[in-house]
Formats: C-alpha cells, structure tokens, sequence
C-alpha cells in the first residue's frame, strides 16, 4: 500500500520520522530536491561517505542524522537535502 491512496498513513510517516529526525535543522518540506537513503546502517554510511567522495553533496552536514526507518523493521533512514 502506497500513501498515495492511503493520507492517514502519510501523515502518520510524517509524523514518525518528524520526531525521530528532531531538530536536525534540515526542512524537510519545501521545493528542495531530497534523497532518501534507507537500508542497513551500514549501507547507509557507506553511502553517505561515497556521495560525498564523488562530491555530490558538499560535505556530511547536508544530510539527516540516520535514525530508525518506521516502517521498516532494521532498516534506517537518512535524507540528503540538495
């Protein structure tokens, strides 16, 4: 089931990943291009690490603390806001 045809389980992802993802500073509304990453952590770090390598994103700063993805049991979740 996708959010798209289901708003009370978007809003609940919202809400979910709001709290998890605190004040990190990033907005993540807005017209903003954004890039999930979700996986394992350490696929995730490791990720993280190449896109900045390859100088995709300016530095690590640019991306959300990894926090636990709600929907997935053992997968985490980092956004990379442009």
């Amino acid at each position: 089931m996708t959010t798209e045809f289901n708003p009370r389980l978007a809003k609940q992802f919202s809400e979910q990943l709001g709290n998890q993802l605190g004040n990190s500073g990033i907005n993540l509304g807005g017209d903003k291009l954004r890039i999930w990453l979700i996986g394992t952590q350490e696929q995730i770090e490791f990720a993280i690490h190449e896109l900045v390598v390859k100088q995709v994103a300016s530095d690590r700063g640019k991306f959300t603390p990894i926090v636990p993805f709600p929907l997935l049991a053992g997968k985490y979740i980092s956004i990379l806001v442009r």
